[in-house]
């Protein structure tokens, strides 16, 4: 062959390779490794190579998990594997997950090493996480990142946001991933929540994420509202915090009525891997129960003719989960109690179950001829669940989810 003619027919070889050879070849390499980070059934829909990078569009990692795009910067040996990455930018990612999942995948993480990052740097653009709610309704959450190896360690930040009329926040995230173990410290700038239970307003806090790989990750952490709701009372100094307890979980809860002194709400809830794990105690102290029953008629609450429920004075209502009285896929069973503190008598006490799958209440409590025409006013239960001073406890919960 002609030596003139050796130069130009290399470059024609080349140019088909990277036209036609090369980026089908880099595309199989990449879906194989995406394969051995776990995502079994990977698709790329298209490959781009050029001399300072490679770039990958329309991938499916799993069915919940997409990306527009993500470019490998570099030669094509980077993207052999051939020679290491220092950077790939990823654009558009996508996870759909529910909430419950999300919270799972969180709480059973065996954790992280910044050895088998695939690059010196990693960017995240333009990607949301996508949390489906109730009907077709879902939450969007912005998200933002950047992860940065340095030798053993790689530092990590990234920001969380919504903007949703039922949920707002502001949420950053710094932190590192070693190679045995990850912590992440996350400010919460700013978090507004209304649903028909509660409803919080300017809240912020913080949140403290650690793990040594191979063990549960450890969670703390604490957020406080100036104000917001418990169903339709107003409430102020409003605080939810969660600390872990051996391999279960904490969280207490405390808020005051708004508009009056002396009414404190507390729930302290203990949740691990199953409902025997679970135990909750919820309880509404009230000093001053004729006050309290004169505000709740200023929000719109019926109190007429309660005379003798005002008379009470200071009172206190409790409820306690009984996971020791469930049985396996049973509905929750739970006490509650309503006691003054001057009296002899409770006021009511009783038992009901929760029924899960329709949010059904099923129960009876025992109350004192004193005081059971004006529970039954203050409740608004019909006459035929009433028998002397037995009330029956039923009804559906399932209009506040």
């Amino acid at each position: 062959m002609n030596k003139k003619l050796i130069f130009p027919v290399l470059l024609i070889v080349i140019g088909a390779l990277a036209i036609f050879g090369l980026p089908g070849v880099i595309q199989s390499q990449a879906e194989k490794k995406l394969n051995a980070l776990g995502f079994k059934n990977a698709i790329i829909g298209q490959t781009s190579v050029k001399m300072n990078g490679v770039t990958f569009s329309n991938i499916t990692l799993k069915r919940s998990i997409t990306a527009k795009n993500i470019r490998i910067e570099g030669t094509p040996l980077h993207a052999f594997g051939f020679l290491p990455i220092e950077r790939i930018d990823i654009t558009g990612l996508k996870i759909e997950q529910n909430a419950r999942d999300l919270v799972h995948l969180i709480r059973t993480n065996k954790g992280l090493s910044a050895a088998n990052l695939p690059a010196d740097i990693i960017k995240i653009t333009d990607s949301s996480i996508v949390v489906p709610l109730k009907g077709k309704d879902a939450l969007n959450i912005d998200l933002f990142g950047r992860v940065r190896r340095e030798g053993a360690v790689a530092q990590t930040s990234f920001s969380l946001m919504a903007s949703k009329a039922t949920l707002d926040f502001d949420i950053k995230v710094i932190g590192s991933i070693g190679q045995t173990s990850t912590q992440l410290d996350a400010a919460i700038n700013n978090i507004n929540a209304q649903h028909k239970l509660a409803s919080i307003n300017r809240a912020a806090g913080w949140f403290s994420y650690k793990q040594d790989n191979g063990y549960k990750p450890e969670i703390f952490g604490q957020i406080d509202a100036g104000s917001g709701s418990v169903t339709t009372i107003p409430t102020k100094n409003m605080s939810a915090v969660i600390g872990e307890e051996g391999d279960n979980y904490t969280l207490i809860l405390r808020a005051q009525a708004a508009g009056i002194e002396g009414t404190d709400l507390l729930s302290d809830m203990t949740f691990g891997g199953s409902s025997s794990d679970i135990t909750m105690h919820t309880a509404l102290s009230i000093k001053d129960t004729k006050s309290f029953f004169d505000y709740l008629k200023t929000v719109n609450v019926k109190t007429e003719d309660l005379a003798k429920l005002k008379s009470v004075e200071e009172a206190e209502l409790t409820i306690d989960y009984l996971p020791e009285k469930r049985f396996v896929d049973g509905p929750l069973p739970f006490d509650i109690m309503v006691k003054g503190k001057k009296l002899s008598d409770d006021v009511l006490k009783g038992t009901f179950l929760i029924y899960p799958k329709d949010m059904t209440v099923r129960g009876n409590a025992q109350t004192s001829e004193t005081y059971t025409s004006e529970i039954q006013t203050l409740l608004s239960i019909s006459e035929e669940k009433v028998s002397g001073t037995t009330i029956r406890l039923d009804g559906s919960l399932k209009g506040l989810f």
